[in-house]
C-alpha cells in the first residue's frame, strides 16, 4: 500500500514547490500581457520569418519567432523567408480573445498574431541561422511535393475506389500531417470532421514520432554494438534535428526533453527516472524557456493526454483474450486520454463527441503502422513501394472519418472552472491510483496463493 511518507518527501515537496513557482511566474507573464493588449499604444517588435503561407483570401500570412516564440503576422509589406526585421505592432495572444479559441494553428505551437502596422526596419544579410531557414523550407517543401505526386498522381486511384468522398487531398494531408505536422493540406470538411472526431492529434508529430525515431536509432546501434554514450549522443542528435525539420511543435519539444532527460539521467546516475517526473520536469523547463506556451493548446492538449497515459495504462492488463490486446489498449488510451483532456476540448468548442472514442480505438493501432510507411516513403527512387499501403490504409481512414464526422452526434457541455478542473484531475488521479493499487494487490495476493 502506498504510505504517506512516499507521498509527502523531500523530493516531491521540492517538486510542488517549483511547479508552484513556473505556475506564478507563467501568470505573471500572463497579465503583463494583458495590460499590453489592453493598451491602445503599439510597440517595435524584432522578428524573423519562419514560413509564410496564402490565407482564404488570398493574403500572406507569415510565421515569424518574436518575443521567444512563434507567431503568427498580419500586415502591409512583403517579408522574404529567413530575414530579421523591425516593426510597429501589437501582440495578441491566443486564448485570451474568446474568438480565437478555436485556431487550431495552435496546434503547431504558434503563440498568437502579430498586427503589425508599419515596418521600421530590415537587416537584408542572411546569416546562417537565414540560410539554415530557407534550406529546410525547400526540404520540406520538396518533401510535400513527392508525397503529393505519389499519392495524388502514381495513386490516385486508391482513394478513388476506396473512398470516393474523399478526395486524394486528404489523403496526402494526412500524410503530411504525420510527418511534418499540422492540417493545413486538408480540404475544410476534412479539417472538420477531424476536430468534431477528437482526432486532431493524429495530424500533430508528437511523443510517438519521437519514440519511434528514438527506438530505431537504438536498434541500429545495438545491431553495431556502439557503446551506451555513442547511442545516447546520436539519439539526442536526431532528435534536435527531428525538431529542426518539423518545427519546435510543444509535442514534439515535450517527448524531446523527456527523453532526453531520461537518457542524460540514465548515462550519468545508471538508473531510469519515473515518467511521471519526466512529464513535469519536461513541462516545467518548456514553461521556463517561454512562459507563454501554458497557453498553447497543444501543450495543453499534449500534457494532459500524456498524464493520463501515466496514469491509466496501468488497467491495459484487464483483457485475458489475447486476440483483442490490440483493440482493448486502444480503447483504453482512447478512454484515458479523452477523459484527461476533456476539459480542454470543452473550452475550446463547448461540445464533445462520444464517437471520438470509437473512432480513435479503430485508427490509433494503426497509425504507428503508416507514420513507417510514409517515412520510409521519403528513399528516393525506392519510396513509393511504401506508399502504396500507406495509401491504401490512410484512404480507409479518411473513408471512416468522413463518414462517422457525419453521423457522430455531440454534446454540448459548460466550462470547467478552474476549482472544478482542479477536481476533475485529481479524482481522475485518485481513481487510477487507486484502481492501479487494488489491481497489483489482487496480483500479489494470486502470486502468493501460487507460491
Amino acid at each position: 500500500m502506498l504510505s504517506w511518507r512516499q507521498i509527502f518527501n523531500l523530493a516531491n515537496g521540492f517538486l510542488i514547490i517549483l511547479v508552484g513557482l513556473v505556475l506564478w511566474n507563467c501568470f505573471l507573464s500572463i497579465q503583463a500581457l494583458k495590460s499590453e493588449q489592453n493598451s491602445t499604444t503599439t510597440s517595435n517588435i524584432y522578428f524573423r520569418v519562419i514560413d509564410s503561407k496564402k490565407s482564404f483570401f488570398g493574403q500572406t500570412i507569415y510565421t515569424v519567432w518574436a518575443e521567444n516564440g512563434f507567431w503568427l503576422m498580419e500586415g502591409k509589406g512583403s517579408f522574404r523567408l529567413g530575414y530579421e526585421y523591425e516593426g510597429e505592432g501589437k501582440l495578441s495572444e491566443f486564448g485570451i480573445s474568446d474568438e480565437d479559441k478555436k485556431n487550431y494553428d495552435l496546434s503547431l505551437g504558434l503563440l498568437g498574431k502579430i498586427k503589425l502596422s508599419k515596418t521600421l526596419k530590415s537587416n537584408l544579410n542572411c546569416d546562417w541561422l537565414c540560410q539554415g531557414i530557407v534550406l529546410n523550407a525547400n526540404f520540406k517543401q520538396n518533401l510535400q511535393n513527392n508525397y503529393k505526386k505519389i499519392l495524388c498522381s502514381d495513386f490516385k486511384f486508391v482513394p478513388d475506389i476506396i473512398a470516393q468522398n474523399s478526395q486524394c487531398q486528404d489523403v496526402f494531408g494526412l500524410t503530411v500531417g504525420l510527418v511534418l505536422g499540422g492540417s493545413g493540406e486538408f480540404t475544410d470538411i476534412a479539417k472538420q470532421n477531424f476536430k468534431t472526431l477528437g482526432l486532431t492529434h493524429l495530424i500533430a508529430v508528437s511523443g510517438f514520432q519521437v519514440g519511434l525515431l528514438a527506438g530505431f536509432i537504438e536498434a541500429i546501434t545495438n545491431k553495431v554494438g556502439a557503446g551506451r554514450k555513442l547511442k545516447i549522443t546520436l539519439i539526442i542528435l536526431a532528435i534536435c534535428v527531428l525538431m529542426v525539420i518539423v518545427g519546435p511543435q510543444p509535442p514534439v519539444l515535450r517527448s524531446g526533453i523527456s527523453v532526453g532527460l531520461s537518457l542524460l539521467v540514465l548515462n550519468i546516475l545508471g538508473r531510469g527516472v519515473e515518467q511521471f517526473r519526466l512529464l513535469i520536469y519536461s513541462a516545467l523547463i518548456m514553461l521556463l524557456i517561454n512562459p507563454f506556451y501554458i497557453l498553447s493548446v497543444s501543450f495543453q492538449l499534449s500534457f494532459a493526454a500524456s498524464l493520463g497515459l501515466v496514469f491509466g495504462l496501468k488497467v491495459e492488463n484487464l483483457a485475458q483474450v489475447k486476440v483483442w490486446n490490440i483493440f482493448q489498449e486502444g480503447l483504453v488510451s482512447s478512454t484515458v486520454a479523452f477523459l484527461f483532456t476533456l476539459p480542454i476540448i470543452i473550452h475550446l468548442s463547448g461540445y464533445v463527441s462520444l464517437m471520438g472514442i470509437i473512432t480513435n480505438t479503430l485508427i490509433v493501432p494503426f497509425i504507428s503502422v503508416i507514420t513507417i510507411f510514409n517515412l520510409l516513403g521519403a528513399i528516393p527512387f525506392v519510396g513509393g513501394i511504401f506508399m502504396f499501403p500507406a495509401s491504401v490504409m490512410q484512404s480507409l481512414i479518411m473513408f471512416l472519418v468522413n463518414d462517422l464526422g457525419k453521423l457522430s452526434g455531440v454534446f454540448k457541455l459548460s466550462e470547467f472552472g478552474f476549482v472544478e478542473g482542479l477536481i476533475y484531475y485529481a479524482s481522475l488521479i485518485l481513481f487510477f491510483k487507486l484502481f492501479s493499487l487494488i489491481k497489483n494487490k489482487k496480483n500479489l495476493n494470486a502470486t502468493t496463493q501460487k507460491v
